[in-house]
């Protein structure tokens, strides 16, 4: 397996500038693909990758998911003890490689106080 990568079509290089805005809609796509030497059978898939429906000031107000490379290919969507949307992916084979992209758009809300990041974010990104 190769991994996953993902290319940005857009980087914010600073955040927005919040005394000039009442709101401001982000639309987010990522792209992941693995690829395989040979054929696989039976691929069960768990996505974490879209935010809670509300977490803050912030709202996600649109989702999807495109699964391409698999074959029937079944996808169940639920929300963990946290809000988180996760999607329980499933196909029957991959002949070669298999891509999830999932799209969503959030609103935040210039009122609302910073988002405060999630205690484990900072294990994952501190250095040590």
């Amino acid at each position: 397996m190769n991994g996953a990568a993902a290319e940005p079509s857009l980087v914010l290089r600073a955040p927005p500038t919040w005394d000039r805005l009442a709101r401001a809609a982000f639309r987010v796509r990522q792209q992941y693909r693995y690829v395989y030497p040979s054929p696989i059978q039976d691929l069960r898939q768990r996505l974490m990758m879209l935010p809670p429906e509300e977490h803050g000031g912030q709202r996600l107000l649109q989702r999807d998911l495109r699964v391409e490379g698999a074959d029937d290919v079944r996808i169940l969507s639920q929300s963990d003890r946290f809000g988180n949307v996760v999607y329980h992916i499933s196909s029957a084979s991959v002949r070669e490689a298999v891509e999830f992209t999932p799209e969503f758009t959030v609103r935040r809300n210039a009122s609302s106080e910073p988002l405060q990041p999630w205690p484990a974010a900072a294990r994952w990104t501190s250095a040590g």
